[in-house]
């Protein structure tokens, strides 16, 4: 993924993952109660931020295949 544009989103989510879960295993008795939630909310969007950009990605390479294919 590093290459395409938007790589970037998916290493922040990635790592937005692992820090969401290392604070729940550090407290994990007073935050089970709503941690699930909240882990589960905060990675769909990271995840829609991540396929979005990928997408517009993609788009750009499209816009340039085919003027590549015109010239």
């Amino acid at each position: 993924m590093k290459p395409l544009k938007g790589w970037g989103w998916m290493v922040f989510s990635g790592i937005a993952s692992v820090v969401l879960g290392f604070m729940l295993a550090y407290e994990w008795p007073a935050t089970g109660l709503w941690a699930i939630g909240v882990l589960v909310g905060v990675r769909l969007i990271f995840t829609g931020w991540s396929i979005v950009a990928i997408g517009s990605a993609g788009s750009a390479v499209v816009e340039e295949a085919a003027r590549g294919q015109m010239a």
